[in-house]
């Protein structure tokens, strides 16, 4: 029986790491300015669990504002959320670090999981400010398939 995902990344110490030909990731970094603008658009949500994209700046230090207000960490749930979730970054000092991955909930429960069981994210750089995010929950088999989504950063 093969490890599941957090064994591994419990070994590479939440590095990234190969699994049957694919890098996973714990999730998704980049670099934003104050009130640069970010785009993300729900491509396909294939998971009988109800799914997250969570975002955070500067560890939860920044915001973000959406169309709702301002806010340190806030979860689109894909049952909710448009398709198209613009919001713009506000890190502590004019420069800082975006941090995106996924959560779900398992049957029965209200409490977002993430970074457990078989959870992971295989990242696709599309160009330097897209990329699509394969997202693993941790229910079940690894599936890449359950939750795909584009991030734009606008430059």
């Amino acid at each position: 029986m093969s490890k599941a995902l957090s064994e591994m990344f419990i070994e590479t110490q939440g590095k990234p790491f190969e699994h049957e030909g694919k890098l996973v990731s714990m999730g998704f970094t980049a670099s934003v300015s104050k009130g640069q603008q970010v785009t993300l658009e729900l491509i396909s949500a294939n998971s009988e669990l109800e799914q997250g994209i969570e975002v955070s700046v500067d560890s939860r230090k920044g915001e973000v504002e959406f169309s709702e207000g301002k806010a340190k960490r806030p979860i689109f749930w894909t049952n909710f959320a448009p398709n198209e979730i613009p919001f713009v970054c506000y890190p502590k000092k004019q420069d800082g670090i975006l941090r995106i991955w996924n959560v779900w909930c398992y049957p029965g429960e209200n409490e977002p999981n993430a970074w457990v069981n078989n959870a992971g994210i295989v990242i696709e750089q599309i160009s330097n400010c897209e990329t699509i995010l394969h997202c693993s929950n941790g229910y079940g088999d690894v599936d890449f398939s359950n939750l795909v989504f584009r991030v734009t950063i606008q430059s």
